[in-house]
């Protein structure tokens, strides 16, 4: 659910998380959230609801916010329909950049 808090800044609330928009670190979480690679994340399009009690002025902001998550989460449903459909998996490709980094980091002081 989309909101404002006391202060004004937007957040967003899911399963008992609260992230806010405009602090660094809280947003750095959401995004990696909501870009996930991950098939097992599930994101919904009504995880984006504005909350019913925010303040009538905040209502445009939250809304343009709701708007830009959902159309994100169907780009990223359809991305990962077809990687699926392709035979991606991303675990492999996340163990094969793994393998990756740790090589670099061994010839990390010969480059």
């Amino acid at each position: 659910m989309l909101t404002v808090n006391a202060s004004g800044s937007v957040q967003f609330e899911h399963e008992g998380n609260i992230f806010s928009l405009n602090e660094g670190e809280s947003y750095q979480e959401f995004l990696l959230w909501l870009t996930s690679p991950d098939d097992a994340t599930v994101i919904k399009k009504d995880d984006f609801e504005i909350d019913r009690d925010s303040p009538e002025e905040s209502l445009p902001l939250l809304g343009r916010y709701r708007d830009f998550l959902i159309d994100f989460v169907d780009i990223r449903n359809q991305v990962l329909a077809e990687a699926a459909a392709s035979g991606c998996d991303v675990r492999t490709v996340e163990a094969e950049a793994n393998q990756l980094i740790a090589r670099l980091k061994k010839h990390e002081g010969e480059i």
